[in-house]
């Protein structure tokens, strides 16, 4: 409660967090930036980031994708015309889900954007999901029977229910879903 009360107070709130919050204002209220409707006809890409560090959380946005999109080319503030973001979301972890191994943090948020975004990525011919984790769009292409981990079977479990294909996205290239945590 006194965090919170903290943020109330007239010293807390400056002329520079107006400024910043009346620019975000600004930006969001322009037709250019805001989301754009779906396209069932295009593709559907889904960035995922999951973070011990800055957060802890997950982090996903959706786009239908109109040309194949070029990961060496990934830099949202130079592509901003490739990109139609249909879907934004972010959420905490919980401290007792923060010691998990990489691989099954990166494939919970996967699980999580899509049962988020199910009413785009439930019906859609093929869902492209790029994850800056090489180890969890390894485990994601295995062969089911191959794994040993029952936190990586349950996951499995819900990731199968779409139809998905994991991409190895550099870490400096997910910036996409890194901007909302």
């Amino acid at each position: 409660y006194s965090a919170i009360n903290s943020f109330t107070r007239p010293e807390f709130w400056t002329k520079e967090l107006t400024a910043a919050f009346n620019d975000t204002k600004k930006y969001l209220s322009d037709p250019d930036n805001v989301l754009f409707p779906f396209d069932p006809e295009l593709p559907v890409s889904l960035f995922t980031d999951a973070s011990k560090v800055y957060g802890p959380g997950f982090s996903a946005i959706l786009y239908n994708e109109p040309n194949k999109l070029n990961v060496n080319e990934l830099d949202q503030s130079v592509n901003s015309d490739s990109f139609r973001p249909l879907a934004m979301d972010s959420t905490f972890i919980p401290h007792s889900k923060v010691n998990m191994d990489t691989t099954v943090l990166e494939m919970s948020a996967i699980a999580w954007a899509l049962e988020k975004f199910h009413h785009y990525t439930a019906g859609a011919p093929l869902v492209k999901v790029y994850c800056d984790s090489a180890s969890t769009v390894n485990a994601l292409k295995k062969d089911i029977s191959q794994m040993n981990d029952p936190t990586q079977l349950k996951l499995i479990q819900i990731i199968g229910r779409y139809n998905i294909e994991p991409i190895f996205i550099p870490r400096s290239r997910n910036c996409h879903a890194d901007l909302l945590r």
